[in-house]
């Protein structure tokens, strides 16, 4: 999955969907979701990690 868009509002609440939705599809229940981001100028190259823990 990817998500891209203009401010971290937008982008959080893609991610949000894609998740709710991934889950969804899977039958599985969303027990906690929890979003962090921050956003950043690329200057020269940048990174990004996405995780999603099972247990």
């Amino acid at each position: 999955m990817e998500a891209e868009g203009e401010g971290r509002e937008e982008v959080e609440g893609e991610v949000r969907r894609m998740i709710l939705e991934a889950f969804k599809v899977r039958g599985l229940e969303v027990e906690d979701l929890r979003v962090a981001s921050v956003e950043h100028e690329v200057r020269e190259c940048g990174c990004v990690v996405a995780a999603c823990v099972f247990f």
